[in-house]
C-alpha cells in the first residue's frame, strides 16, 4: 500500500495572491510546508499537484530544488488534478494537504494514517469534519478507489474545485473524524488573508522554533498568542470552500479596488447583505444570471436606471456590434455623433446646440462651465442629486448636512478646497423661500435642478422658479439623467409650458451603453468656444450609436408611456394589497421610478426584509422598482403575486407586534451614504 501525501498549491488565489511564495525569513511558506512533510514517517511520497499555468513555474522551481515530486494539472478542477497525481504515482492511500497551512504537523499526520491504515472499512478520515483542531492543521485522508469514485461521479463545479466534498457527503463511503481531546478549532493558523500572514510573520519572529514544533507546542503557542490576529472576519473556518464567487470576488475587490464597486447603488450590502449577489454573468431582458449561475428576475434597479428597453435590447446590440465590427475608434470622428445631435435637437427644439459625454457627473459639470460663462456669475442653487463632483459636495462644506435631503445624507467632502463652499448653496424642492433666498445673491447666475425627485411635480414651483430666473438673469438648468424617457420622449419638463436654459440627459438614452448629452439654447451654449471641455473617449463611438437605436425604439414603442403606466398601476395595486393586509404604504418618485414604504415600520429593516424574502423567490427587489418595458404584463403580475405573499408575512408580523429585525437572517442593510431612495 503506496500512502502518498499530495500538497495542493497554487499561486492564484482570490483572497491572497501568491500567499505560497510569500516569504518568511526569506524563505517562501510552501518549502517551510515541504520540509516539515518530509519528516512524516508513515507516508511513501510526498508531492505537490499545481497547476499548468505559467504563474505556478515558481512552484515547480521549488519542488526541484527540494527534491520533491510535481504533477501539473488543470486549474480549476482541482479533482481531476488530486486523481490523474495519484493514477501517474500509483497512490493507494491519499493524504491531501493545503498550501495555506504551511505548519502541517508530522507527528498528527503519522497518527492519523496510523489510525486509517488500521481501518479495514474507512474510506474517508479527517479532523475537519467536526472540527477540534485549530484551522491550519486540516488533514485529510481518503482510498484512491474514493477518489476515482468522486472523480467519476462528482458533478458540481464546487465538488471539482474542492476534492473531497463528494466523499464527506456521499452514503456509500465510510467516514470517520479524528478528534482532540479539547476543542481548540477556535484557534486560526492558516493563511487566507493579509492579516493571516502577518500573524504568522509575528509568531515566526517571537517563536522561530515554530517551525521545527509539534502540534501541542503550536497550539500552546497559539493560545497565547492569539490575540495578534486582528482581523477576526477571517475567523470562519474553510470560509474558501463556504464562499461561492459572488463572495469571493467581493472580498477581493474590498481590497483591490477604492469603494468596493465603481458606482455605489452597486454595493449588494445596500440591499441584503450576504445574500444579494455583486456579479452577474449574463442579462437579457429582466433577467440576471450572477456567477454562480443563479437567476434571478430583476424587479429593482435595472442597471441603475439606465436599462429602459430592457438588458440586451436586440435591436440596440445590433446596432452596437455593426459598429464594433466596423471600428469603435479612430483618429477621425464618428458621424453619428451629428445624426444624434440632428435627432435630440429636434425633440428638444428651444436647444440650438449640444455637447456629449458618458456620465451625469461629466454633463452636470459641462452645463455649470458654460452657464457660468453665460451668466458671468459663479454662484450656483442646486435642489437635487448631481454627482460626485467637487463643485455639488461643495455644498456640505459649510454645513454637513446641506444635501442630507437631496437623495444621499452624510456625504463626505475630503480633498475638496474649503473656498469651494462659498459658491453652491442648497433649497428644497418646493420650498419657495429657502430658493428665493438662494438667489437673491448678485453673484448667482446658476440654479441646477431635478424637476422631480421623491416628490410629484409641482407645476406651480417650477413655474415660480422659472419667472424669478428669468427676473434675476439666471441660468436654469434641468438635470434630467434620471427621470429623461419615463415619461415623454425627452424630459418631464415637456409637461410644463415652459422651456429651461439648459438640459441633461443620460442613463436611459444607451439603454446601457455610455452616452450623456448636454442640450442648451443659443445664449447658454455660446461660450462653448472660449473653454476648453474635451474627453478622448467622449468621441468613441457606441455611445452614439446605442443612444440613436435606443431613441428609434423608444418612438417604435412608445416606451416611456409604457413605464409611466406600470408604474401607476404597481401604485394603485399595491395600494390595494396593503389596505386589505391593514398597511399603509407610501410612494416616492416618479412612477416610472418608484419607491415604496410602509408606515411605522423602520425603513432598513423593511428594505433588507423585502430583499431578503424576494431573492428566496428568485426576484431582485428592494423598495424601490425601475420599470422597464421588458416587465411584462405576465412577469409583473407573478412578481407582484410573489411580493403580496411577502407582504402577507410582514403584516402578521406587524399585527401581533412582532420585531421585524428579529427574522431577518443576517445584518441589516447598511445606509453608507444615507439614501431618501
Amino acid at each position: 500500500m503506496t500512502v502518498g501525501i499530495i500538497v495542493q498549491a497554487r499561486t492564484h488565489s482570490s483572497r491572497l495572491p501568491f500567499k505560497v511564495l510569500k516569504e518568511i525569513g526569506e524563505k517562501p511558506l510552501i518549502e517551510y510546508l515541504l520540509e516539515r512533510l518530509k519528516r512524516v514517517k508513515n507516508a511513501d511520497r510526498l508531492i505537490v499537484a499545481t497547476t499548468k499555468k505559467d504563474a505556478d513555474n515558481p512552484i515547480e522551481r521549488i519542488c526541484k530544488i527540494k527534491k520533491v515530486d510535481i504533477f501539473r494539472g488543470s486549474n480549476n478542477n482541482v479533482l481531476r488534478r488530486f486523481y490523474k497525481t495519484a493514477v501517474q504515482f500509483n497512490l493507494n492511500i491519499i493524504v491531501r494537504i493545503t498550501a495555506d497551512c504551511p505548519l502541517s504537523c508530522p507527528d498528527l499526520i503519522d497518527k492519523m494514517i496510523d489510525k486509517f491504515t488500521k481501518s479495514t472499512d474507512l474510506n474517508y478520515l479527517s479532523n475537519t469534519i467536526q472540527p477540534t483542531y485549530p484551522d491550519g492543521l486540516d488533514i485529510e485522508i481518503f482510498t484512491k478507489s474514493s477518489l476515482e469514485e468522486a472523480h467519476q461521479f462528482a458533478k458540481t463545479e464546487f465538488e471539482r474545485e474542492h476534492v473531497t466534498p463528494y466523499m464527506k457527503t456521499s452514503n456509500k463511503m465510510t467516514k470517520s473524524n479524528f478528534f482532540m481531546e479539547k476543542d481548540y478549532s477556535h484557534l486560526r493558523l492558516t493563511v487566507d488573508y493579509h492579516e493571516d500572514f502577518t500573524f504568522l510573520q509575528l509568531l515566526s519572529q517571537k517563536y522561530p522554533q515554530i517551525w521545527k514544533a509539534d502540534y501541542y507546542s503550536i497550539i500552546k503557542i497559539l493560545k497565547k498568542e492569539s490575540h495578534l490576529l486582528l482581523n477576526k472576519r477571517t475567523t470562519m473556518r474553510d470560509e474558501g470552500s463556504l464562499m461561492n464567487k459572488n463572495k469571493k470576488l467581493w472580498n477581493k475587490a474590498k481590497d483591490n479596488i477604492v469603494g468596493t464597486t465603481m458606482l455605489f447603488s452597486k454595493n449588494p450590502n445596500l440591499h441584503c447583505p450576504g445574500k444579494w449577489p455583486a456579479y452577474f454573468k449574463k442579462a437579457k431582458g429582466c433577467e440576471i444570471t450572477d456567477i454562480d449561475n443563479r437567476k434571478f428576475l430583476d424587479f429593482s434597479y435595472m442597471g441603475v436606471g439606465t436599462n429602459l428597453l430592457g438588458y440586451g435590447n436586440k435591436i440596440v446590440d445590433k446596432a452596437v456590434r455593426q459598429t464594433i465590427n466596423q471600428g469603435n475608434m479612430s483618429t477621425l470622428n464618428c458621424p453619428e455623433e451629428v445624426l444624434l445631435s440632428e435627432k435630440l435637437l429636434s425633440l428638444n427644439p428651444w436647444a440650438s446646440q449640444v455637447k456629449f459625454c458618458r456620465s451625469g457627473g461629466e454633463a452636470n459639470a459641462i452645463a455649470l462651465r458654460l452657464s457660468r460663462i453665460s451668466s458671468q456669475r459663479n454662484k450656483v442653487a442646486i435642489c437635487g442629486y448631481h454627482g460626485w463632483h467637487d463643485w455639488y459636495l461643495s455644498a456640505n462644506l459649510n454645513k454637513k448636512s446641506n444635501l442630507n435631503e437631496h437623495l444621499l445624507k452624510g456625504l463626505g467632502v475630503e480633498g475638496i478646497p474649503p473656498s469651494y463652499g462659498e459658491l453652491i448653496t442648497t433649497f428644497r424642492y418646493g420650498k419657495k423661500e429657502e430658493f428665493d433666498k438662494a438667489i437673491t445673491d448678485p453673484a448667482c447666475g446658476t440654479v441646477i435642478m431635478e424637476v422631480a425627485r421623491n416628490k410629484k411635480i409641482d407645476k406651480g414651483f417650477l413655474s415660480y422658479i422659472r419667472e424669478r430666473t428669468r427676473f434675476y438673469g439666471i441660468n436654469l438648468v434641468f438635470d434630467e439623467c434620471s427621470s429623461g424617457f419615463r415619461k415623454n420622449l425627452g424630459g418631464l419638463y415637456e409637461d410644463l409650458d415652459f422651456a429651461p436654459d439648459a438640459v441633461m440627459y443620460g442613463k436611459a438614452l444607451g439603454n446601457g451603453y455610455a452616452i450623456n448629452a448636454v442640450l442648451g439654447s443659443n445664449s447658454f451654449m455660446k461660450g462653448s468656444d472660449t473653454t476648453f471641455i474635451s474627453s478622448t473617449f467622449w468621441s468613441e463611438r457606441i455611445g452614439p450609436t446605442a443612444a440613436l437605436a435606443t431613441l428609434d425604439v423608444m418612438e417604435e414603442e412608445r416606451s416611456y408611456e409604457a413605464v409611466h403606466r406600470m408604474g401607476n398601476e404597481f401604485r394603485n395595486d399595491l395600494t390595494k394589497i396593503c389596505s386589505h393586509l391593514g398597511l399603509k404604504v407610501d410612494f416616492l418618485g416618479i412612477p416610472a421610478l418608484s419607491t415604496f414604504l410602509i408606515n411605522d415600520l423602520d425603513p432598513l429593516e423593511f428594505k433588507t426584509f423585502i430583499a431578503q424574502e424576494m431573492l428566496k423567490e428568485g426576484y431582485l427587489t428592494t423598495n424601490t422598482i425601475y420599470f422597464s418595458i421588458a416587465h411584462t404584463k405576465e412577469k409583473r403580475e407573478e412578481w407582484l403575486g410573489k411580493l403580496s405573499e411577502v407582504l402577507s408575512r410582514l403584516s402578521e408580523l406587524v399585527h401581533k407586534k412582532k420585531s421585524l429585525k428579529k427574522f431577518i437572517e443576517g445584518d441589516l442593510c447598511i445606509t453608507g451614504f444615507g439614501r431618501l431612495n
